[in-house]
């Protein structure tokens, strides 16, 4: 009778072995045909959203929508082609110094204070005034944003600054649906791009890859100061700003510095300066996120939010100022 007891029991301990070795496998399935779902949705949504298939798209020297930035980040976020960071905040940044609304106030050689010139923020756009805005009340009373003084002031206003991002992603839209460049779609990131829009996005995608490339750059890129500027504002908007600022050292430090009005180790530590602002960016939204997560858990509802506009730190740096 023992003999059978123990029989049945190592039965029972197979059937049980077996199917957890069953649901295992089916787990795993699920789990690898949600990734190549996933993977195979974006690739469908790249071609709507360029007309063709991303390989096919070439390289390019021309400015994306205008040199628009919000719309320029709207489609990245479309195309799935934002990093995870707040690369938009870089772009605006550098264009904001080089339009005279941000100074840069050297310190020493290798640092420096950015401070603010209300006089040139008549024609900003409303994405670039509120970060204007939030980056001056992080400031204080001086009036000149130092340090950490940002990541202090948006750890107590994360909502406002994830306020900011999830209305830059309404903003591009609203603007491309203006100029007729997104068709139809009642909730965000539903609409379709009209064939003016698609090859506005693919002039995007192949400045991309124009800036992603130093032979490209080095061999067929204009040497002139306004446009260079723009290479390390969109350079910024990629999360590349970095490697395309080496780059453009590389090829010309004369030229660099003139179209940056910094010298190169201030330079590098603007890069890193706002790395670091961008950064706090992140922080913010992610505890936004959170604090939607506990609300919802409490009270049953819903959280939201956008992809697009991305989150935190960036590769892309401020750069010293000149009128584009």
């Amino acid at each position: 009778a023992k003999a059978l007891e123990g029989a049945r029991f190592e039965d029972e301990d197979e059937d049980e072995d077996f199917i957890g070795g069953i649901l295992s496998i089916i787990l795993n399935l699920v789990g690898f045909a949600a990734v190549v779902g996933g993977i195979s949705m974006l690739k469908r949504n790249k071609k709507r959203v360029l007309g063709c298939k991303p390989s096919e798209v070439q390289w390019s020297r021309e400015l994306p929508f205008g040199g628009n930035l919000q719309e320029s980040n709207y489609t990245l976020g479309r195309l799935g082609e934002a990093k995870k960071g707040n690369f938009y905040a870089s772009a605006l940044i550098l264009r904001m110094i080089y339009d005279g609304a941000i100074e840069v106030l050297k310190k020493d050689e290798k640092k420096a204070d950015l401070a603010f010139n209300d006089a040139f923020t008549g024609k900003l756009d409303a994405d670039s005034r509120e970060l204007y805005d939030m980056m001056k009340e992080a400031a204080g009373s001086d009036g000149i944003l130092q340090d950490k003084e940002f990541s202090r002031w948006s750890r107590k206003h994360y909502k406002r600054v994830n306020g900011w991002i999830e209305s830059s992603a309404q903003n591009g839209r609203d603007s491309l649906k203006g100029k007729a460049m997104l068709e139809g779609g009642l909730s965000l990131g539903r609409e379709k791009y009209s064939p003016e829009g698609q090859a506005q996005a693919r002039i995007l995608l192949g400045f991309k890859k124009f800036l992603s490339d130093f032979t490209l750059i080095s061999e067929r890129g204009s040497r002139e100061v306004g446009l260079w500027q723009d290479y390390l504002v969109f350079g910024a908007l990629f999360g590349i700003a970095d490697k395309v600022a080496k780059e453009l050292h590389d090829i010309d430090p004369t030229l660099l510095q003139e179209a940056t009005a910094q010298d190169w180790d201030t330079v590098n530590w603007l890069l890193w300066h706002n790395n670091n602002l961008a950064g706090a960016i992140t922080n913010a939204q992610a505890r936004a996120a959170e604090a939607m997560s506990r609300s919802s858990g409490s009270f049953g509802g819903f959280g939201g939010g956008t992809s697009f506009g991305g989150g935190g730190g960036f590769s892309g740096g401020g750069f010293g100022g000149g009128a584009r």
